[in-house]
């Protein structure tokens, strides 16, 4: 298994919750790369992300999370990608439960559902990702 993982956080105006998502990653020794795309935020993001150890890719303006990710996948150095929101905290090292089994063979994607909240999140590119992906691998 010499297989590394990239993970790509989108973020916009994360700078509460940057550092905890960033240092839980920094838990799981299959993450080799974590790319913190600033999606125009106006606040700390990118700075406390870059003491954090992420790379930084900066948007000019506001884009939204699918751009975003679209504008992180030029610059993964990796085949294994995991997307992950910025504001998961330390939680973060449970993407290891995720990233085992298609580093392990037995799966070629994996997907995590978290329970609905009432906030619209621009999941539109994932989800469609998501979807093509397992049609393509599924049939």
């Amino acid at each position: 298994m010499n297989k590394k993982v990239s993970v790509l956080i989108p973020a916009y105006n994360e700078e509460e919750r940057i550092i905890d998502t960033i240092k839980g990653l920094k838990d799981v020794e299959e993450v080799d790369e974590v790319i913190v795309i600033n999606d125009g935020s106006t606040d700390s993001t990118a700075e406390k992300a870059r003491k954090a150890g992420a790379k930084i890719v900066n948007m000019k303006r506001n884009v939204g999370k699918g751009t975003a990710l679209k504008e992180g996948l030029k610059y993964a150095k990796n085949d294994v990608i995991v997307f992950l929101d910025a504001d998961v905290g330390l939680s973060s090292r449970e993407v290891k439960k995720l990233i085992l089994p298609v580093l392990e063979g037995e799966a070629d994607v994996t997907i995590a559902k978290f329970p609905k909240t009432n906030v619209k999140a621009g999941f539109g590119f994932v989800k469609t990702l998501a979807r093509k992906g397992v049609k393509y691998f599924t049939g």
